[in-house]
């Protein structure tokens, strides 16, 4: 009795474990994406990952064998993942990604023509197993390895899953077996529930396909992946060439074979199936068959305004009309009256022209043809360009004017728009015969039929802003008839372009922005920054300056609009047709370069560059105008005239090419002088002053002095010397640097340097950051009082008066660097003292006072910027600086060391006074 239980137990403990390992090995089963990456990793990684996934090695080794097999286990295909070919995987088999934000940003693509239709195959599978959720054809051939589902029901109910064996039978219980193999999916249907309606009385089936057979077939010649594959029943050729990652790239997609028992049965042409989805030749394979691919033969490029250019592979005689039926046809923008072909034969390429009469000509391999696009130029039209509410082109109609077009201040025209100045440009796109007529919108709106020109085809109407502003140039007067959000966006496309640009050359090692990688040549030189961060575009200087102003400015300004003007103009001039531009400077509103209209007068030009300016002196100006004699002689004549005579219209000049006006400005005219008075003044603030007018009388107007003032300690800064010493800053800085590089050059070991060379740099870079003031000493003190060396003011001055300082500052090479009450009588070296005393680099003996009133002095000897004869400049007064200069001559014979050093402290000193207010 116990053993019988103890066997009952033991058996079930052995069904248990049967059934658990069971669904173990079926709980591992890989996914079809799983077992790809698998595929793709060497054993040692297989196993890290299948310890990763909870997978049993053996068991992902024993999938991967029969990958082959027609009897492998199940695999859910559900998740297969098509990845575009060239993708790189990591070691867990993942696609990586190398997303490039700038060029994603920028959207580079590449522009190379490519054959088409291969991109229909542009993917590399993650799998090749069958599909099994197609739908059965009713012409699907049964065979060996099919598996139907019969449902039988009415006086009795049964589900049959049957197979066809390899005789090609199937086997219904209570019946005969049923030979199906041969027929397609209709005609066994119909048999098999005729052969049940016979044996089984009173019963009715209904008969639906169940799973497929495998078969073995070849893809070979031009695939990706050539070999052989294993598929559904189902699969057609072009589901062949996907499983085999499509066509490599000189392969043929017209002339696709499939072979069997080595016939060729059909051919496919893609391009049918591309072209006009037609998928007749797109026949079934049985087991067996060979997919061929050959290679392409004949092919033929074309290029320019078609929907899809692209490499198209030839067939047959094909002609020029066909290939552009099969690139999609002529763009809307195409010119179909010739193509241009390039031909090669004998070695050579010869340039054809193809007429439209001749489109049913034959192309020949290889031939290119490039479909050209229709002419910039618009025909029966007049274009709109600058300040007006709707600009681009409009529609021309014989005797159509200025009028038809403007009519109204406040719906045709923006609000910023010059109604004094405006152009109709005549013949623009030739340039040849450009004609330049000027008119006044203000006379237009007012009905002036002398301002109503006729218009003609191709006219472009021009109106300027009153407010200036600089463009980057480069532009066509048509490329600006937009919008400001136009315009705007048209910017912001150039500075794409550019950058673009600046990444190509950074790509290949060069740094094409820059100015210093230009040489005088224009050629490309090295840049060995450009690995380095840093801004993507370099702005020039000028852009710089202007940048501000571009970004509150108007678009429509006249240096923008007029310089294409006056580019086309420049590039048409010749000895029999002079440049038609004449220049205007001085007291104008908008000097410059103007387009000589027809006719042109002065008071047109005036007209153009804004009127006279409030400065203008109305009583005379000049003409400057260069002319050549028959002989070839030039000659230089001055023509005087009244400023005011012509604007009045009293007097008409006409003005001729390469004319020159100058407007004098008036020598009684001057412009608000002003100074700045700060501190401890009775009424400080910026006063306007008269030219001639001295320091001591804008003191009187400002109240004078308060008496918390210390004169002897004021600061005076002007602009004149502040542009001054960064000159002289400047070459400061360049002859330090010249002698830390011959002092660099020196062969002499023994003379080694106690000052590193980052001190150096540090020292260099001090003097590059140094802000010139522009102080002048002067004795404000006995200026106030004797009003002796009275200064003479500037527009900019500014004087700052502190208040009473009681203390002394001691700077430079002492332990402490500090400040330090003042003590009547007490000298400078016992301040020095007070801060520690002098560092072991300290030079005594040209230790010096930068008294408060920015004067210098050397006690007991010659002063450093002049020698003092005053025995009381020697004693330390308040407010005074004591300056412990580092001794240079431990600088390798640095010469310029000390002097560098000195403007550094005095510099400091002032900024420090000024910063006090």
């Amino acid at each position: 009795m116990l053993e019988k239980r103890v066997l009952s137990i033991f058996l079930m403990l052995l069904v248990w474990a049967t059934t658990f390992a069971v669904n173990a090995q079926l709980s591992q089963a890989p996914t079809a994406q799983q077992l790809e990456q698998f595929k793709r990793l060497p054993p040692q990684q297989q196993r890290v990952l299948a310890k990763q996934l909870g997978m049993d090695y053996n068991v992902i080794r024993q999938y991967i064998g029969n990958s082959g097999n027609a009897n492998q286990p199940a695999i859910d295909s559900s998740d297969s993942t098509v990845f575009p070919r060239g993708t790189e995987f990591d070691q867990l088999g993942n696609p990586v990604s190398y997303e490039d934000p700038i060029a994603k940003f920028l959207q580079i693509e590449n522009q190379e023509l490519k054959p088409y239709g291969y991109d229909l195959f542009s993917g590399s599978p993650s799998t090749f197993a069958p599909a099994t959720d197609s739908p059965v054809p009713a012409n699907y051939i049964l065979g060996v390895g099919d598996t139907l589902d019969i449902q039988i029901y009415g006086k009795e109910n049964q589900n049959y899953t049957l197979q066809v064996d390899r005789e090609g039978l199937v086997v219904i219980p209570s019946m005969k077996p049923l030979k199906i193999a041969g027929l397609t999916f209709s005609e066994a249907k119909k048999f098999i529930s005729s052969e049940i309606s016979k044996f089984l009385i009173g019963v009715e089936s209904h008969v639906s396909m169940g799973q497929l057979r495998s078969m073995r077939i070849f893809v070979l010649g031009e695939a990706y992946t050539p070999g052989a594959y294993t598929v559904s029943s189902l699969t057609t050729i072009t589901q062949a060439l996907f499983l085999s990652g499509g066509v490599s790239d000189i392969a043929s997609l017209r002339n696709i074979q499939l072979k069997r028992a080595g016939k060729t049965i059909s051919t496919l042409d893609i391009y049918d199936l591309l072209t006009s989805g037609n998928t007749e030749d797109d026949a079934l394979l049985q087991p067996g068959d060979v997919v061929f691919i050959p290679t392409v033969e004949s092919s033929v490029t074309i290029k320019g305004h078609v929907r899809r250019p692209a490499i198209y592979e030839l067939k047959n005689n094909t002609s020029f009309a066909d290939v552009i039926q099969l690139a999609g046809g002529f763009a809307s923008d195409a010119y179909r009256g010739a193509l241009n072909v390039q031909r090669f034969s004998s070695g050579a390429v010869t340039q054809l022209t193809i007429q439209s009469e001749d489109m049913n000509k034959p192309v020949e391999s290889g031939d290119v043809i490039d479909v050209s696009g229709v002419s910039d130029s618009l025909d029966s039209a007049v274009t709109l360009v600058g300040a007006v509410a709707r600009p681009g082109p409009v529609q021309w109609y014989q005797g159509i004017k200025l009028s038809n077009l403007i009519s109204n201040r406040k719906k045709d025209l923006l609000a910023e728009v010059d109604l004094d100045y405006a152009l109709v440009l005549k013949d623009y796109q030739t340039g040849e015969n450009l004609q330049i007529k000027q008119f006044r919108p203000v006379r237009l709106l007012a009905g002036d039929t002398e301002h109503d020109f006729e218009l003609d085809k191709e006219d472009i109407i021009v109106f300027f802003s009153q407010v200036e502003s600089t463009g980057l140039g480069g532009e066509d007067i048509q490329s600006l008839a937009l919008t400001k959000s136009g315009l705007q966006e048209k910017e912001k496309q150039a500075w794409k372009e550019r950058i673009e640009e600046r990444l190509f050359w950074q790509q290949i090692g060069f740094d094409y922005s820059s100015s210093e990688a230009i040489d005088s040549d224009n050629r490309i030189t090295p840049n060995g920054n450009s690995g380095q961060s840093g801004p993507l575009i370099k702005l020039t200087q000028l852009e710089v300056e202007n940048l501000g102003k571009l970004r509150d400015a108007t678009a429509f300004s006249r240096t923008r609009l007029l310089a294409p003007i006056i580019e086309k103009l420049r590039v048409h001039a010749s000895f029999e047709r002079p440049l038609r531009v004449v220049e205007i400077s001085g007291s104008v509103q908008y000097p410059g370069l103007y387009p000589l209209p027809d006719n042109g007068s002065l008071r047109d030009v005036f007209l153009a560059a804004g009127g006279l300016s409030e400065s203008a002196f109305s009583q005379l100006s000049e003409i400057t105008r260069y002319s050549q004699s028959v002989g070839g002689d030039l000659s230089v004549k001055n023509i005087q005239f009244s400023p005011r005579s012509v604007v009045a219209g009293e007097k008409v000049i006409t003005l001729e090419s390469r004319d020159r006006i100058n407007v004098f400005r008036n020598p009684e005219w001057q412009e608000q002088l002003k100074v700045e008075l700060r501190g401890e003044v009775t009424f400080p603030g910026t006063y306007t002053i008269s030219r001639g007018e001295t320091l001591y009388s804008v003191l009187q107007r400002a109240g004078g002095l308060t008496e918390f003032a210390d004169p002897n300690a004021s600061v005076f800064l002007r602009r004149s010397l502040r542009q001054q010493e960064a000159e002289n800053l400047r070459k400061l800085t360049q002859d330090l640097r010249k002698e830390i590089a011959s002092e660099g050059l020196r062969k002499d070991s023994s003379a080694g340097s106690l000052v590193s060379y980052s001190e150096i740099q540090k020292l260099l870079r001090d003097l590059t950051d140094v802000k010139p003031l522009g102080r002048l000493v002067i004795d404000l003190p006995g200026l106030i009082a004797r009003q002796e060396n009275d200064l003479t003011l500037e527009d900019k001055d500014m004087l700052v008066v502190p208040g009473v300082n009681n203390t002394i500052n001691v700077i430079g090479e002492v332990y402490v660097p500090t400040s330090h009450l003042f003590k009547p009588g007490l000298p400078y070296e016992e301040y020095v003292s007070l801060s520690g005393g002098f560092k072991g680099f300290a030079d005594e003996e040209r230790t010096y006072i930068i008294k408060a009133n920015g004067s210098v002095v050397v006690p007991k000897r010659g002063g450093f910027w002049y020698q003092s004869n005053s025995e009381s400049d020697f004693n330390v007064q308040p407010g005074d600086t004591i300056v412990v200069p580092f001794d240079s001559t431990h600088v390798d014979n640095l010469t310029l060391w000390t002097s560098a050093s000195q403007i550094m402290y005095q510099f400091a000193v002032t900024i420090a006074a000024v910063g006090s207010l």
